[in-house]
């Protein structure tokens, strides 16, 4: 039972970090293209 407990947080963990770097590079990617058409 305890390792599927860790297995479960550990997965957590993976899923919360995808997230932000996912919402992290979108608004890089966002950023970019509004500063391009600035320029």
């Amino acid at each position: 039972m305890k390792k599927i407990a860790v297995f479960l947080f550990e997965g957590a963990e993976l899923f919360e970090i995808a997230t932000f770097t996912d919402i992290f590079g979108w608004n890089n990617v966002v950023g970019l293209k509004e500063f391009r058409d600035i320029k």
